[in-house]
């Protein structure tokens, strides 16, 4: 791999994970507020307290996405030791947030939010069973979204081992690690 390649890389890299800790970050705040507006206008507790928790969580969420998927800057005439090492480094970050996503983005205060708002919807599942279709179409969608999440997820632990593999071979063949 040629000096260019491994900045091209690395440039590509950078931006793609600036656009999506953006991307985290905003969804984050949105889901902030609008988990906060629906907790001020529901008058049941246990929902409520749902909404509060996934407030939380996605405050928390915004802020874990910041702090492991915001990339450092590679300096801009850097060799390529320099380049390959601070893309080493970024790589092997994000790795480390991939592979522990579910608890790094908290994960479980989420399903903890969303128990909490089906738990207080139950009782209106009993009294009115028609409702029950509604609340397993959420149930539904939230297990699509699991498992796409995983797909993704295990897709980007492949991409990430990949380009550590093609550095581990440039560097065997320039004899630096």
């Amino acid at each position: 791999m040629a000096t260019q390649e491994i900045r091209g890389r690395a440039q590509r890299f950078e931006a793609k994970a600036r656009l999506q800790a953006m991307a985290s970050i905003v969804l984050g705040l949105g889901m902030t507020v609008a988990c906060g507006w629906y907790a001020t206008g529901i008058g049941e507790i246990l929902p409520q307290l749902g909404f509060i928790v996934l407030c939380v969580w996605s405050l928390y969420f915004a802020w874990q996405a910041y702090r492991w998927n915001w990339p450092g800057r590679a300096p801009e005439h850097a060799d390529l030791l320099t380049s390959a090492r601070l893309y080493r480094q970024e790589l092997e970050r994000r790795r480390d947030y991939v592979h522990h996503v579910w608890r790094r983005s908290g994960m479980t205060l989420a399903f903890v939010g969303f128990g909490l708002i089906f738990a207080g919807a139950l009782k209106r599942f009993i009294a009115q069973p028609k409702l029950l279709l509604y609340g397993s179409a959420s149930i539904v969608l939230l297990a699509f979204w699991v498992v796409a999440f995983s797909f993704q997820r295990r897709g980007n632990q492949r991409n990430i081992e990949r380009d550590l593999r093609d550095l581990d071979a440039l560097e065997a063949g320039t004899g630096q690690r």
